[in-house]
This record gives structure tokens, C-alpha cells and sequence, in this order.
């Protein structure tokens, strides 16, 4: 599949990693937005990344038609569910590790990607992140021009 336009990707969560993401989307021009739920962290994004929009909530950012891939970088316990609104609202995932704290909801989530990979192109959608390190910029250059944005390796 051949992107025909520059994924915009807005990335929910503004801690530790959230910020090494934000960084790196930031780096490579496809930052669209930020989101956390604390007004410290989105004080803290305004401040670094002023121009681009920042929300405290994810429901604002999936229905921004202009946001094609959300990044989420928030507590674990959180993933599951965000991870399943914004596969509902037609977007492509980056999650960092768990994808879901148990085995059913992480199946469930799979099995959501792949009816909605049936019903459109088949693309790499969701990804989990493993562990490998991807806070390289040219790392992520390098994936978010392959088929699909995110593939796994």
C-alpha cells in the first residue's frame, strides 16, 4: 500500500516516554497534537512544543479528521481501552508495552484490528512496543515510511 499523503500522528500521554515520543514525531514534521489528562503535563507540552495543538481528551483527538495514527504512552492500565477507542475511530496505534494487563483484552484488541483490517487495505495498524529501542529518530523515519507507518521487525 502506497501512502499517498503524510501520516499526522498525535501522541496521549506526556510523561517520560510520552515526551521521547512527542520528540521524535516532533523531529521527523508528523506531530498533530498532544493529550494528557494533567494540566502540569499539557503546560509543560505547550511550553516545548507551543504551535501544536494539545487536548485533555482523547475523545477530542480521535475525532479530529486530520490525526490518521495515535501514539499511546500512559499508564498501563489504560492501554486496553484507548488502544480500542481509537482502533473504533478508524486511527492507526503506536502502543507502549502492555498493549492490555491481561491476555483476553489483549486478544480482544487483536481480533478488533484484524475485522477492521478485513473490512479495509491490510495494513500493520497496531503496534506494541517490544522493548527495542525506538527513541532513534532515524529509526522511526525509517518505519514511518513503510507500508502501513508501523511494521513490526
Amino acid at each position: 500500500m502506497q501512502v499517498d499523503s503524510k501520516v499526522l500522528v498525535a501522541v496521549t500521554g506526556y510523561g517520560n516516554w510520552g515526551r521521547n515520543l512527542v520528540r521524535n514525531f516532533s523531529d521527523l514534521g508528523v506531530l498533530a497534537a498532544g493529550c494528557d489528562t494533567s494540566s502540569e503535563q499539557r503546560n509543560a507540552f505547550r511550553r516545548a512544543y507551543g504551535g501544536v495543538p494539545v487536548f485533555d481528551d482523547f475523545e477530542a483527538v480521535l475525532s479530529d479528521p486530520a490525526i490518521s495514527a495515535v501514539a499511546i504512552a500512559t499508564p498501563a492500565a489504560t492501554h486496553g481501552d484507548l488502544v480500542r477507542l481509537a482502533l473504533k475511530a478508524g486511527k492507526d496505534v503506536f502502543v507502549e508495552k502492555p498493549l492490555a494487563l491481561d491476555y483476553k483484552d489483549g486478544a480482544r484488541l487483536v481480533a478488533l484490528e484484524e475485522e477492521r483490517q478485513a473490512a479495509h487495505d491490510p495494513v500493520a495498524d497496531v503496534v506494541l512496543h517490544s522493548g527495542l529501542c525506538c527513541s532513534d529518530a532515524h529509526h522511526l523515519k525509517r518505519l514511518s515510511h513503510a507500508d502501513g507507518f508501523f511494521l513490526p521487525y
